[in-house]
């Protein structure tokens, strides 16, 4: 299934340093990445600077989470929705919707390429309020 998506799909190491583990054929369509040009890479090497600082603390969240999960019987079942900016491989920024779930010992990325929606949005809002400057550049 992950094989034949569009979804682009990754799965990193669960550390404050997430490596790519897996990531699906559809990088290469999306992001113009070959899957094995990011297994074993920093997964923060293609996100935006700024976003790094969403998701920084949904890592610490989910190391208390898991942390927590230890000494309880409970099943860790948290996921988080984010939106950030990658780099493709030519250099420009998209913007991604994830949800980052964690399975075992490792992050699970499921997200889908925004920047269009982004982009429709923004210019409407501009269109109702022809005075204002660009909300943002991507």
């Amino acid at each position: 299934m992950t094989e034949s998506t569009s979804d682009l799909i990754a799965i990193t190491t669960f550390s404050l340093k997430p490596v790519y583990t897996y990531v699906s054929p559809s990088h290469k369509t999306i992001m113009g990445y070959d899957p094995e040009e990011l297994i074993g890479t920093s997964s923060f090497q293609v996100v935006h600077p700024h976003d790094k600082k969403k998701l920084l603390p949904l890592l610490k969240k989910y190391f208390h989470s898991k942390t927590k999960s230890l000494f309880s019987s409970t099943e860790l079942d948290i996921y988080e929705n984010i939106e950030y900016r990658v780099r493709d491989k030519s250099g420009n920024w998209h913007v991604l919707q994830s949800t980052v779930n964690i399975i075992e010992n490792e992050l699970l990325f499921v997200s889908r390429e925004i920047s269009q929606r982004i982009q429709a949005e923004e210019d409407l809002k501009r269109s109702e309020s022809p005075s204002s400057q660009p909300l943002t550049t991507y």
